[in-house]
């Protein structure tokens, strides 16, 4: 049995090897770097690289959190009178715009080796002025785009120039998405509620979106179809009511009404005294041959060339070819022929019109 004289030296070594460990590294709370100015966190780790890096990541995780509160309350903001398309792509590119990118602000401000147990405990720590300062230079650019976008947009509008409105309005969402993400970041590293231009920006947003529900809602289409080589059988209205279908998907109305005689694709005046009105020019050509595979047999291609002008100002909003598409079957007469190419080239119409409608609006 050992004396007591032999176990007090090992007592007295244990005591001397036990290491007490700062308090900021236990509590993050660092009186250097208070969490008014600064969002400050740990890291642990045997290798000191490796909980540096733990630090920094940690600080990031924070910030993370409270940029993500900010835009969950610009959610509720938002869809507070209903979520239309507009602010789905909006949410969804100010999600994306809201990721704090600035791992080169965040510094490790303490180290402090835990012998005893071999642990590094390192403190990293972002000061807020200077992410803010860092988050409004990179504001300046979006924000001034976003405004010449706007003004652009609004002229756009008040013209009616359909192109140009839609190309400017698409930048109004981009630029103002990027921005708004920048000022959700700003309020979080800030630690105010809101950035106050948030507001306004979202506001001239929306007067931009529902600018285009209108320069859509007060536009009517006449639809025109134009033969060139009448055949009986083919009856234009089969590609007239698909381009109907298509702008009625589009959201865009069209109209009973029918355009004089003499209106063309190339000369629209004949209707250009009538406000809001639109023309859909559908030009088809059917031709019909008797066929190689037989005696009495025929065989026929369509083309159809569409165009829409705004009748107005003749700004071009739609304006593509569908190729002639010989049909494979063969029929007993030019007229059935004729018939089996148009439908043919009616299903592809309406797939180059969809496209082309949700290019313009």
């Amino acid at each position: 049995m050992r004396s007591l004289f032999t176990l007090a030296p090992l007592a007295t070594l244990a005591a001397c090897a036990a290491v007490v460990v700062p308090d900021k590294y236990t509590s993050e709370q660092d009186p250097a770097h208070d969490a008014r100015a600064f969002f400050v966190a740990r890291g642990m780790n045997a290798d000191l690289a490796a909980a540096e890096e733990q630090a920094r990541g940690a600080v990031s995780t924070k910030i993370t959190s409270t940029i993500k509160t900010h835009f969950t309350s610009l959610v509720s903001e938002l869809s507070a009178d209903g979520v239309t398309h507009d602010k789905q792509e909006l949410l969804s590119s100010v999600e994306s715009s809201s990721q704090f990118g600035h791992a080169e602000l965040i510094d490790v401000v303490g180290r402090f080796h835990d012998t005893s147990q071999n642990v590094w405990y390192v403190l990293a720590a972002l000061e807020k002025s200077k992410a803010q300062a860092t988050l409004e230079d990179e504001l300046r650019a979006p924000l001034l785009s976003f405004d010449t976008a706007y003004a652009a947009a609004a002229d756009a509008y008040a013209q009616t120039r359909f192109r140009n409105f839609f190309t400017r309005k698409k930048e109004v969402q981009d630029k103002g998405a990027k921005a708004i993400g920048a000022l959700v970041q700003i309020a979080a590293v800030a630690g105010k509620p809101r950035d106050e231009r948030q507001a306004k920006l979202v506001a001239r947003m929306e007067e931009i979106s529902q600018d285009a529900v209108a320069l859509k809602d007060r536009t009517q289409v006449i639809i025109l179809t134009h033969a060139q080589t009448p055949m009986p059988g083919v009856d234009g209205s089969v590609l007239e009511e698909v381009v109907s279908q298509a702008m009625a998907t589009s959201g865009i109305r069209v109209s009973t009404d029918k355009a004089p005689p003499e209106t063309t694709a190339a000369c629209p005046s004949p209707l250009g005294a009538r406000k809001n009105v639109a023309l859909a020019y559908v030009d088809l050509d059917t031709q019909a041959a008797p066929s190689d595979f037989g005696s009495g047999m025929f065989t026929a291609r369509t083309q159809a060339h569409v165009t829409i002008l705004y009748a107005a100002t003749c700004e071009l909003l739609a304006d593509f070819v569908v190729n002639k598409q010989e049909t494979k079957e063969v029929m007993p007469s030019a007229e059935k022929a004729a018939r089996k190419a148009v439908l043919k080239a009616r299903d592809l119409v309406k797939e180059r019109l969809a496209k082309s409608l949700n290019e313009i609006f």
